[in-house]
């Protein structure tokens, strides 16, 4: 038993560390895009913490935690995906502005619902935060470092990193009631 306790940890805390990982990665992917498509001023940065924490809190008080997560990957993953051909296609313009903005906004309310869900399924908070926080960090750290080699490398890293937590998550979710 204390075996199988452990592996099913591990598997958890794995989960959390890569939706974390991916967090991290889309967050730094929108930021660039934010910066080559509107400029360098720090209030586009500032403009998208703020829409995704907005996000989060809308996932916290109005998303219930049973919603299932494949359909809120699948979302950011569009959101990611239009975010990241409207910044290329628009440069300076207010279409390309919104679509960065609003997927930050999906983004959030997927963060949001991620840790809530996983709480409501049993998840300690603080193992749910410790884990999800240090995926966080170390895909902001990858994603900064991709920025000196290759904006797509990034783009495809948010983007292989989201389609690879769906796909663990739709097999995750054979045989499960899990959120």
């Amino acid at each position: 038993m204390v075996v199988g306790e452990s592996n099913q940890k591990a598997r958890a805390a794995a989960e959390y560390f890569a939706a974390g990982f991916w967090l991290g990665v889309s967050q730094v992917a929108l930021g660039f895009h934010l910066l080559y498509s509107q400029g360098a001023a720090v209030i586009y940065y500032f403009a998208l913490v703020s829409v995704w924490l907005a996000g989060s809190v809308i996932a916290l008080v109005a998303i219930k935690s049973k919603v299932n997560g494949v359909y809120l990957g699948c979302g950011c993953l569009f959101f990611l995906i239009a975010a990241f051909v409207a910044a290329r296609l628009e440069p300076f313009g207010s279409l390309s502005l919104s679509v960065l903005l609003l997927s930050g906004l999906v983004q959030g309310v997927f963060a949001g619902w991620f840790l809530k869900s996983r709480i409501a399924c049993g998840g300690s908070v603080s193992s749910v935060m410790l884990h999800e926080n240090n995926g966080f960090i170390v895909g902001y750290a990858a994603a900064g470092a991709l920025l000196f080699f290759s904006i797509s490398s990034l783009d495809l890293l948010a983007l292989g990193s989201g389609v690879l937590w769906v796909l663990v998550e739709v097999l995750a979710k054979r045989g499960s009631e899990k959120p």
